[in-house]
């Protein structure tokens, strides 16, 4: 917080006031944070068959997706980015949505300690 007393804000006015008065000047900071858009099962499956339809062409894959969905020209489109992965996607894992990486997560059984401790004894 940034205080500055009232002399300074006030220069040219006689002020009859207690001492010492602040005046509190707060700074506010605004961010816009611009949210993902956030595209459907269906859409991005019209835009990865399109994209196939149309000899690999993130393009002409942006122009069918703004006809197909009605959406005007200044407003988003996926990217050729956002296709590219989808495709991606697609093509790893058989599906539209986000390919899992990362390790494989293990549970804590009975089993597991049981070889864990028993490795660790052996070394």
């Amino acid at each position: 917080m940034l205080t500055v007393p009232l002399t300074a804000v006030l220069p040219n006015r006689q002020v009859f006031l207690p001492e010492p008065i602040y005046i509190y000047i707060y700074t506010y900071i605004y961010i816009y944070i611009v949210a993902m858009e956030p595209w459907t099962g269906a859409q991005r499956a019209f835009a990865v068959k399109v994209f196939y339809k149309n000899g690999d062409s993130f393009v002409i894959a942006q122009r069918e997706f703004r006809r197909e969905f009605g959406i005007h020209r200044n407003r988003a489109v996926p990217s050729a980015h956002a296709i590219k992965t989808w495709v991606r996607n697609l093509e790893a894992t058989g599906s539209k949505l986000k390919k899992k990486d990362g390790s494989v997560k293990t549970l804590r059984t009975p089993e597991n300690i049981a070889v864990v401790r028993d490795a660790i004894l052996t070394l």
